[in-house]
């Protein structure tokens, strides 16, 4: 074998190893986004459950709900901090205002839209 065809050997594999590390890079960084991807959608959906679950039982029970973090976190079997992170984006979107009644409990009043 002469030494030219040695050099164009070695480059050859040199490549196909670059050509490997670079698919095993683009696939890590797949891998890295496509759980925020999942969690995005899913507490998206999460969201939208959470909507209706709300607005059914506005219209079931009237316009306040007493506890409304643990009415999310019973439903959907949520943490604390999950469920009143979610009370916190309804109420961003104007769902309802939460508020402490003359008790102390939390409640929420369904937001009046004009």
């Amino acid at each position: 074998m002469s030494i030219q065809s040695v050099t164009q050997v070695r480059r050859s594999l040199l490549r196909g190893a670059f050509a490997l590390i670079g698919l095993a890079a683009g696939t890590a960084a797949q891998a890295r986004t496509a759980p925020r991807a999942r969690r995005r959608s899913r507490d998206e959906m999460l969201y939208e459950q959470a909507l209706n679950l709300v607005q059914q039982h506005f219209d079931q029970h009237g316009d306040v709900i007493a506890g409304p973090v643990s009415l999310l976190q019973r439903q959907y079997g949520l943490g604390y901090g999950q469920a009143l992170e979610l009370a916190g984006q309804l109420e961003q979107a104007q769902v309802w205002t939460v508020f402490r009644d003359a008790a102390g409990m939390r409640c929420a009043r369904r937001q009046i839209r004009i």
